[in-house]
């Protein structure tokens, strides 16, 4: 198709022609296509960014301004797209990477969550009675300050003492061990 008959399918395509765009996707989709394949290898991503690029193109059709020629706008589209296709396929490879690699250590972490809860315990049963009461009640319990000061017949201060103290002394007993998997056993 030479350049004088795409500009005149572009003017019509610019006021809503149907027909005179199918022209231009005809013309142009099977070219693109060879060029995203040597670039993909993927049948399926080259279809989805032809796609995008011919809906977008309609979208636009009444902004549209074409500077050189419509081969130049279609071939700039098509390498943003691929650009595009290459960054969310990294994107996602390194997304299932990960995923892998972690499911592949979830029963060593499991092991390493069940010791780590096993030392945590013999701390706990280190700390002073009614400090580990206190901190027993709060933690694995769920009970407000109020409630746990009514039931051991002292203050809310002194069980908030109790508490921070239990704290202090896990925290600085179990430094060695993994800090977020502590925290998260303290707090759940």
């Amino acid at each position: 198709m030479d350049t004088g008959k795409v500009n005149e399918l572009v003017q019509w395509v610019k006021q809503g022609d149907e027909k005179a765009f199918r022209q231009l996707y005809d013309h142009y989709w099977s070219k693109l296509y060879v060029k995203a394949y040597q670039r993909l290898s993927d049948a399926y991503a080259c279809e989805e960014i032809l796609q995008s690029i011919f809906i977008r193109f309609w979208q636009k059709r009444d902004v549209l301004e074409i500077t050189h020629s419509l081969d130049q706008y279609f071939y700039a589209a098509l390498r943003f797209e691929i650009i595009n296709w290459w960054r969310h396929h990294e994107i996602k490879e390194k997304h299932l990477e990960y995923f892998k690699k972690n499911s592949e250590t979830v029963v060593h972490e499991d092991h390493d969550i069940s010791e780590l809860q096993n030392i945590l315990n013999s701390k706990i049963a280190r700390l002073p009675s009614k400090c580990r009461k206190a901190f027993g009640l709060s933690r694995f319990e769920h009970q407000t300050n109020q409630q746990i000061a009514d039931q051991m017949g002292i203050t809310i201060k002194t069980v908030e003492y109790h508490i921070t103290f239990a704290l202090r002394q896990l925290k600085s007993e179990m430094k060695d061990y993994t800090y977020f998997l502590l925290i998260g056993l303290l707090f759940v």
